[in-house]
């Protein structure tokens, strides 16, 4: 059944397909574009014009017109066209009547088959003025076809000078080929379903298909793993601890009295720390000092002594030397000890840095 039904589909297109071909032969067509370049002959009244108002063309930017008076005789517009090897003569036209034309006027539309002989297609008279163009199209008898001698014309008869006008456009006479032999090749050409041959459209079924390596596989390089998302984000080592800007407390010799020496040793000086030396003195010894200065600082290179008053005079006389003393034999002990925390430090430091 579906074989069948494309058959009928195929003998469909060929027959339309060549009733196209027998249509379309055109023998002569003519839109003005050149004048009267086309045309056998033509009289005064008729002329060529062009003009930019609505509906003065049917197409192109020319029309031909007649008007005025063509008294005394009439004025013919002449084609002489060979209708050899044609058949089934149509002759058409695109008109409008541009100004009324009353009962003695006269547009004839006539055609020959021996070049004396005219016979009338269409007589226009008695017509009102119209703005729209209109198609006028005739069915010729058998003696137009095949002639040599065949010819058409145009013949006005008008008699007002200037109140009569008619437009005239598109004129085309076409015709079949009466020995026209038609080869499947020719007509098949301009549509794809009356080819003779198979076409290999069926192969572009499967190419159109999509096919499994078009559709993106998961890949794991696409999924970070975690080792890679660490060097991504590298933890922040907190910062090293400032050694130098904050110096360490050195030990502090004092005795709980309320005489008591407090010392402090010198710090090194690369570590540029203060250190503050407070000496209480008893209090006959301290207002000997007070005649000088309510209060005596003596500083030492980065270290200072302070003399402070004595509250009671319950330590030994001697007392003083035994804290100097033990200040001069813990000096020179304190700045080593300082130093070793020191180089501790920066070790401690760079093996930080090294993890």
């Amino acid at each position: 059944m579906k074989s069948r039904f494309l058959v009928f589909i195929l003998i469909f297109a060929l027959m339309s397909e060549f009733n196209v071909v027998f249509a379309s032969s055109v023998i002569f067509s003519d839109g003005f574009e050149d004048g009267f370049l086309n045309w056998t002959d033509n009289d005064e009244k008729w002329a060529t014009s062009g003009t930019s108002v609505p509906n003065g063309v049917k197409s192109g930017e020319k029309r031909a017109e007649v008007k005025g008076n063509t008294e005394p005789g009439d004025d013919v517009l002449l084609k002489n066209v060979s209708t050899i090897d044609k058949e089934g003569i149509i002759f058409q036209f695109w008109y409008r009547i541009k100004e009324s034309l009353e009962d003695s006027d006269h547009v004839y539309v006539e055609w020959t088959p021996d070049g004396s002989n005219w016979n009338i297609l269409r007589d226009f008279t008695s017509l009102a003025k119209s703005d729209v163009w209109e198609l006028a199209s005739y069915n010729l008898p058998a003696e137009a076809d095949d002639n040599v001698n065949f010819a058409v014309r145009f013949r006005a008869h008008l008699g007002a000078a200037s109140s009569d006008i008619f437009y005239l456009d598109d004129v085309a006479l076409v015709g079949d080929n009466d020995n026209f032999t038609p080869i499947p090749s020719i007509s098949l050409s301009s549509s794809p379903q009356v080819s003779s041959e198979p076409t290999p459209t069926a192969l572009a079924t499967p190419i159109s298909t999509p096919t499994p390596m078009s559709s993106p596989r998961p890949s794991p390089i696409l999924t970070p793993s975690p080792s890679f998302s660490f060097l991504l984000t590298p933890t922040p080592i907190p910062p090293p601890p400032s050694v130098l800007r904050t110096p360490t407390p050195t030990p502090k010799i004092s005795k709980i009295q309320d005489s008591a020496i407090s010392q402090t040793p010198t710090p090194v000086p690369s570590v540029s720390a203060r250190t503050e030396l407070q000496i209480l003195l008893p209090a006959d010894k301290f207002n000997q000092k007070l005649n000088k200065s309510s209060e005596e600082s003596v500083a030492s290179g980065s270290t200072e002594v302070t003399i402070l008053p004595q509250k009671s005079d319950k330590i030994p006389k001697d007392a003083n030397s035994f804290f100097a003393s033990i200040f001069k034999f813990a000096a020179p002990k304190s700045f080593w000890f300082l130093g070793l925390m020191i180089a501790a430090i920066v070790i401690s430091l760079a093996k930080l840095k090294k993890n």
